[in-house]
């Protein structure tokens, strides 16, 4: 086509879809070209210094062959260019190297100069003889075809960067820039290619003027016949295999065997009820302008855990659907020249898919064992696993059975599904003796026929809708239930005693305990039972702590009521024996209590004044006895005395406190006659029926006298090793019975009356003597009196006397020097260290030692 702005029909105007596009499609621009493809060789047109020599449009000769590629005439192959001082400054080229591409006289020197500005200075310039190429008339008659174009300027039209940069763009670019044709106008895809007969240019060009010819060349080509449709519409499908494993997979691949009229679709598919193969496309569209471009689908089998069998086999199913109209894109130029594809059918193809799963049911071990302890209780329990070997295609239910009325397993009913048949299943087994009694053997005994040794097994059966499972076989387990009977026996009371104090119980057992896991001080009822732990028995606030793990103490509370003789009950399942292994428990164990070894008796103090003076009430207190262990204590005095009413005084105050009476007592003075001797005793019994007496004489004074008395216990009693302190106190003489006056300053004079004493006598207190420790010898009884008289009056005194008796102690060893001996001493007391002798405290006996490693 010559133009692209005549609105007729002409076959050379681009408006007229059909003959343009027909004009185009028949444009050959491959291989050798001639003057109207310059531009045909793909591979030079991607450079843009080559791109840019024919940038200006030139209008060139068009009836002349050059015989040359478009590389080799763009490169300079094939050009004489045997000047080298001609410059290269015509689009990168020199003059005589455009001389030699025109035919002799059409371009020249001058031309080159005058019309493209190019510096031929230097340049052989074989045509410099002043002639000009022939210059084109309009008038030559033009060949059929396009009706010549009026003559205009070429306006140099460079490559726009908004187009496509493709060889097809490149080359209608290059050729209608030539012939002045817009590249805009051109289809945006590659046409079809025609071989078509050598076209002609009008006007030819003469060998006449040396200017190039101002009319634009119109190009014409003869008819072309249009190509007949000959082939068949099919579709070639290929098939890597048809046997695959699972997880593998296969290749399918399609292709049209002809252009289509339209766009072709063709869908695969699984054809089995359960679709086993996955494709990675669903389908694949052929145009007219791919459709001999092959489609690749892979088709992937299952990689699942189902057993399905040894093998299974599933469909490859190709369905075509072909669209409406026609496509006009492509190589075909016509509908006539493609085939339709609506009545193809393409039907299917087997695939055989090998299975790589086997169903069946894992059990983790066949032989799990158990323990029962002598008590009859589980010691140890076993388990084992279950799982499936492959998935499901229902619920599968595993069941357990066969075993005895004492062991339980932790599930009989194992369901695995499709979700979880890979997750093990655990049944626990837990196995006891065969007798719910506890212990099962009587007493508490190790061993009755209830408590043995046996063997159980433990059938499985599947039940499924999954034919692969249903009645699958399962194997069996073997348990072994074994006793492990205790190293030591529980605990039993040995005895139960007051303590030598009386304020305690001891509870002494047969053997070491656990001690209930129990420890330090808790509440009784821990562990004992029935009236041992109530307030009335051991009292409010009682409570226990064992000494060690064989011996208990029971501390009384307020109001205590136990005696000897009582009973006492350990509680069932509470008291172990602390061996290796232990199940049994002491039983429900009752025993009275005992008397203690050694039980304390009151220690009876009557606090009075020796000497009554003449005014002065007899008072006897007796509130420092102790020995009662806590509890109180019955209080009886008397005196042989029966001169006057002191018997009758004594008999009201025994009678008080529900019998128990009263710890002091008063005469009156009235009751008492001067110059009198009174001897008087107090009893006192503690709750155990123990009883001590203590007995003085108070004289009655005819004359007021102080009122003197030692504080403390009577007796007083020390070691060898011990400081004492004896306290003496002395109120003023009682006058209201006398018209008479003292002064209120008293002396206090110390004696010992026995003898036995040789140690000092002298006090920084009048009041208070003291004797340091090693002055009074054991096994020795001292009387120490105090005498307190009126420092104005010495006749007017009184005395009072404490008994002190030294007991012995026990002996303590020790190494003079102490410690241990020094390390690397070779065992013994080397190294330069004499061997330290023996010390014994201890002052009188004879001590006997022994050395001993």
């Amino acid at each position: 086509s010559s133009t692209t702005n005549s609105s007729t029909t002409n076959s050379s105007t681009t408006n007229s879809s059909t003959t343009n596009s027909s004009a185009a499609r028949r444009l050959d621009l491959g291989g050798t070209v001639s003057a109207h493809a310059h531009y045909a060789d793909s591979a030079d047109l991607h450079s843009s210094e080559q791109a840019v020599m024919f940038a200006t449009p030139m209008k060139l000769p068009k009836s002349r062959t050059l015989g040359v590629s478009f590389s080799e005439l763009i490169s300079g192959r094939k050009l004489d260019d045997s000047s080298a001082g001609c410059p290269s400054t015509c689009n990168g080229r020199s003059c005589d190297q455009w001389e030699e591409l025109f035919p002799a006289g059409t371009m020249t020197c001058e031309l080159a100069e005058a019309s493209y500005g190019c510096d031929c200075s230097g340049c052989d310039c074989n045509g410099r003889d002043g002639t000009a190429a022939p210059v084109p008339s309009p008038s030559t008659a033009p060949v059929p075809g396009p009706t010549a174009q009026p003559t205009e300027t070429l306006v140099p039209t460079v490559f726009s960067t908004a187009m496509p940069t493709t060889l097809y763009n490149y080359k209608y670019k290059q050729c209608f820039d030539l012939y002045g044709a817009p590249y805009t106008a051109f289809p945006s895809f590659e046409p079809t290619r025609f071989d078509t007969p050598e076209p002609t240019m009008t006007p030819a060009p003469t060998s006449g003027p040396t200017a190039l010819p101002s009319p634009k060349p119109t190009l014409s080509f003869p008819p072309t016949p249009e190509p007949t449709a000959t082939k068949v519409a099919g579709v070639s499908i290929s098939i890597t295999t048809t046997a695959i494993e699972e997880g593998e997979s296969l290749s399918v691949t399609i292709v049209l065997d002809a252009e289509p009229k339209a766009a072709v679709t063709i869908s695969i598919s699984s054809g089995a009820a359960t679709s086993y193969l996955s494709f990675s496309e669903s389908a694949a569209t052929f145009t007219p302008s791919n459709f001999d471009t092959a489609v690749t689908f892979i088709a992937s089998a299952p990689n699942d855990d189902i057993d399905r069998g040894d093998y299974y086999v599933d469909q490859i199913v190709f369905t075509i659907s072909e669209e409406d109209g026609c496509d006009l894109t492509g190589d075909a130029v016509s509908c006539d020249q493609k085939v339709s594809y609506s009545d193809i059918s393409l039907g299917s193809t087997d695939v055989t898919i090998h299975d790589d799963d086997t169903a069946g049911v894992s059990i983790s071990t066949t032989s799990v064992s158990t323990t029962i302890d002598n008590y009859g209780d589980s010691l140890t329990t076993t388990s084992y696993a279950v799982v499936l070997t492959s998935e499901p295609v229902d619920d599968v239910h595993i069941s357990a059975s066969g075993l005895g009325d004492w062991t339980a397993p932790s599930s009989s009913d194992l369901v695995f599904t499709a979700s979880n048949w890979d997750s093990s299943k655990t049944i626990s087994l837990t196995s006891t003796a065969a007798s719910s009694n506890r212990p099962v053997c009587p007493n508490g005994g190790l061993y009755c026929t209830d408590l043995a040794d046996r063997t159980e097994t433990i059938s499985h059966t599947a039940d499924s809708s999954d034919s692969m499972y249903n009645g699958i076989t399962i194997d069996d387990v073997d348990l072994s239930v074994t006793v492990v009977y205790d190293t030591q026996l529980a605990p039993t009371i040995d005895e139960v005693k007051f303590s030598d104090a009386l304020n305690t119980l001891i509870v002494t057992l047969d053997s070491t305990s656990d001690k209930a896991g129990l420890s330090g001080a808790f509440d009784c009822d821990s562990l004992f039972t029935g009236d041992t732990v109530t307030d009335a028995y051991l009292g409010s606030g009682a409570y226990c702590a064992w000494v060690s793990s064989k011996k208990l103490t029971v501390t009384f509370g307020t109001g205590p009521t136990i005696l000897v003789g009582d009973v006492i009950t350990i509680a069932e399942t509470l008291l172990q024996s602390d061996g290796e292994v232990v199940s049994l428990f002491s039983t429900s164990q009752a025993l009275a209590v005992a008397m203690p070894d050694n039980p304390t008796y009151p220690v009876v103090v009557v606090t009075s004044p020796d000497t009554l003076g003449l005014c002065d009430s007899m008072i006897l207190d007796g509130s420092s006895t102790s020995g009662s262990g806590g509890r109180d204590m019955t209080y009886n005095f008397a005196s042989t005395e029966s001169v006057s009413n002191i018997s009758t005084v004594f008999a009201e105050s025994n009678s008080q406190n529900s019998g128990y009476g009263e710890f002091a007592v008063t005469v009156d003075n009235r009751d008492l006659v001067p110059n009198t001797n009174y001897p008087v005793t107090l009893t006192a019994c503690n709750f155990l029926g123990l009883c001590s007496s203590f007995s003085k004489d108070v004289k009655k004074s005819a004359n007021p006298v102080p009122l003197v008395w030692i504080t403390g216990a009577h007796p007083l009693y020390t070691t060898y090793a011990d400081d004492i302190s004896i306290r003496g106190e002395a109120s003023l003489p009682n006058l209201e019975c006398v018209d008479a006056t003292a002064s209120n300053n008293m002396d206090f004079i110390w004696s010992e009356v026995t003898g036995g004493y040789t140690g000092s006598l002298e006090t920084k207190a009048p009041r208070v003597l003291n004797i340091d420790k090693n002055q009074l010898l054991p096994k020795t009884t001292y009387k120490f009196q105090v005498l307190a008289r009126m420092t104005n009056e010495p006749t007017l005194n009184a005395t009072a006397v404490v008994t002190v008796i030294v007991e012995t102690q026990a002996v303590v060893a020790g190494i003079s020097g102490g410690g241990p001996p020094p390390a690397g001493g070779g065992g013994g007391w080397g190294g330069g260290l004499s061997k330290p002798a023996p010390r014994a405290w201890g002052r009188w006996g004879h001590a006997s030692r022994r050395w001993m490693s």
